[in-house]
């Protein structure tokens, strides 16, 4: 029996997880070049038009002080994702 039909089936979800892991490592380079510190890929999480970032206080406060840039970096670069707010 041939399964190829499954196997081009699930090809189609290990794009999707790359690009998501893409976006993710992507957004992690955009903070670093803002605030020089490096936040984890497992620490951002993408739910709606939100960023979440599971970081410390210390380092939630200043990614919200340069907040504008990053937010106009990623909306610029990030094709078919509308980030309008970092929680």
């Amino acid at each position: 029996m041939d399964y190829s039909h499954i196997k081009k089936y699930l090809e189609k979800f290990k794009v999707l997880v790359s690009k998501r892991e893409d976006v993710y490592l992507f957004i992690s380079d955009v903070i670093f070049e803002n605030i020089k510190k490096r936040i984890e890929v497992k620490n951002i999480n993408i739910k709606g038009v939100f960023l979440y970032l599971n970081v410390s206080p210390l380092v939630k406060s200043e990614i919200l002080i340069k907040k504008k840039e990053i937010l106009d970096t990623l909306n610029s670069k990030i094709e078919n994702k509308k980030i309008l707010d970092i929680k």
